[in-house]
């Protein structure tokens, strides 16, 4: 089997290479083939102050999902779920979270989407996050990685098991100071996506 780890890195690099060469099918066959998750639910702008939320439970967390949910921010504002797709990400799947709320230092965000698998399987779950990462999968929380870095392709990777059906994600960013941003990618055990399955 071969190794799952560095395609997130090496396939868009191919993609540009052969995008820039004028064979616009090659590079295609290399961008499908990532996995990219750019279909997301998001809400944010809790205080972090010193990472102080990394670890809380918040709503997000311990709430069922209802897309009309507003939540009760520390300054007495609200924020509800805003469902975001392909537009804001770049070519290396990196949604740059700065973009999306108003509070951007010491704070905050929740990400969630639900996949859709035809089989029961194991999958890898690669993601990269600025700054510290939280990861659930059906409600049961799988990865925990309180950091301070900038986001690259496939900085963690974590094994999943993907139920026949609806799977639940939620992911957890946690923002110190400088860039926020999150990359996610769901592929096979050999690190390329899988074409069978649906994000929503």
């Amino acid at each position: 089997q071969h190794n799952p780890c560095g395609k997130g890195q090496i396939y868009p690099m191919l993609a540009t290479y052969f995008r820039h060469h004028g064979e616009p099918a090659r590079a295609s066959y290399f961008t499908d083939r990532l996995g990219f998750v750019k279909k997301w639910w998001t809400t944010g702008g809790w205080e972090n102050l010193r990472m102080a939320s990394f670890y809380k439970e918040l709503d997000p967390e311990v709430h069922p999902f209802d897309s009309t949910e507003r939540f009760s921010l520390e300054d007495s504002s609200s924020i509800g779920w805003i469902k975001i797709s392909e537009e804001g990400f770049d070519n290396q799947g990196r949604i740059n979270i700065t973009n999306l709320f108003v509070k951007q230092l010491y704070s905050v965000a929740y990400f969630r989407c639900f996949v859709h698998s035809p089989s029961e399987r194991d999958a890898l779950l690669f993601v990269g996050s600025d700054d510290g990462i939280r990861v659930w999968v059906n409600n049961t929380l799988l990865f925990s990685n309180k950091c301070f870095r900038g986001a690259l392709v496939d900085d963690d990777v974590i094994k999943i098991h993907l139920r026949k059906g609806l799977n639940s994600l939620v992911v957890k960013v946690a923002q110190d100071v400088g860039g926020w941003a999150l990359i996610v990618r769901i592929a096979n055990m050999s690190g390329e996506g899988m074409a069978d399955i649906d994000i929503s």
